[in-house]
């Protein structure tokens, strides 16, 4: 039940079957690294671009963790580690098929959240594109290739540093034990359930896309209330099949896992015979 025992990618640290327990201990570990960075970087002054100032989710957006990752267990645990930090999370798409309009909005985000670092994959030319998270069978080893680095982040005068996941697992390795000390200083300010858990863009599709908070009171409403209207349990399986770009439904698959403690499959299927293949092999029981 531990962090290791299935079989692993070569480039990752984490296994492609990952269970909760494992899930928690791997998001402690890169919590003491991850916290000590933002912290270093909420000393620094940043600007916050077109986002309104005089709104009250500005106060977090200093101690954003922003992300530029496939979906799958890595990306989930620096997500369980963003929420052990309270650290609002905030995605960078990777997988949208029409490349200009995803390069828009990640240069959007880039200019709105000033990151100092990005948190990328363990590497940076293969990674996996099927994963089953916290679940028990074993998921395809199917290769796909990250395409080189995007004009929007190339030539970006917002370029911030790049930490692979790898690094931070390797600093963990020694920091994970302290962590109660770096989370002190994020944790200055008071926190409430209506602290922010991560921002969401919406889809754009009347041409007005908008940043959006999703705070943790809503998630948890979330996970509370989906057992009043649905019938799951630990022995089925949610498929986690949307990009971060479409940020509501990408969260609410993982929420719906978290209700019912399912396994969460993760896919970069989007041809509808992909998917039905992919719910076929892995046994989903709930795909959305």
């Amino acid at each position: 039940d531990g962090i290791r025992g299935a079989a692993e990618d070569a480039a990752s640290a984490i296994p492609r079957v990952l269970t909760y327990r494992g899930l928690h201990a791997a998001s402690q570990r890169i919590a003491g690294p991850l916290g000590t960075m933002l912290t270093e970087a909420a000393r620094v002054p940043v600007g916050f671009g077109t986002m309104d100032e005089t709104d009250s989710a500005v106060a977090t957006t200093s101690k954003a963790l922003v992300t530029w990752m496939q979906r799958g267990n890595e990306w989930y645990v620096v997500f369980a580690a963003s929420m052990l930090l309270r650290s609002p999370l905030v995605g960078l798409s990777m997988d949208l098929p029409n490349k200009l309009t995803e390069g828009q909005r990640n240069r959007e985000i880039l200019q709105t959240f000033r990151p100092h670092f990005l948190v990328v994959d363990s590497s940076s030319s293969a990674a996996t594109s099927s994963q089953a998270s916290t679940g028990r069978v074993d998921s395809s080893a199917e290769d796909c290739h990250h395409s080189e680095i995007p004009g929007w982040l190339e030539d970006s005068d917002l370029l911030p540093s790049v930490i692979p996941f790898l690094e931070l697992w390797r600093r963990g390795g020694s920091a994970h034990a302290d962590l109660a000390a770096v989370m002190a200083p994020l944790q200055r300010v008071p926190t409430t359930k209506d602290d922010a858990l991560c921002f969401c863009y919406t889809g754009g599709t009347t041409r007005a896309a908008k940043c959006v908070v999703a705070t943790h009171q809503m998630a948890l409403s979330e996970v509370r209330r989906y057992p009043e209207v649905g019938r799951l349990g630990p022995q089925d399986r949610v498929l986690q099949q949307h990009s971060v770009y479409w940020a509501a439904s990408c969260y609410g698959e993982v929420n719906i896992a978290l209700a019912f403690r399912c396994a969460l499959v993760f896919s970069a299927a989007s041809a509808p015979e992909d998917v039905a293949r992919t719910i076929r092999d892995h046994e989903v029981s709930c795909a959305g």
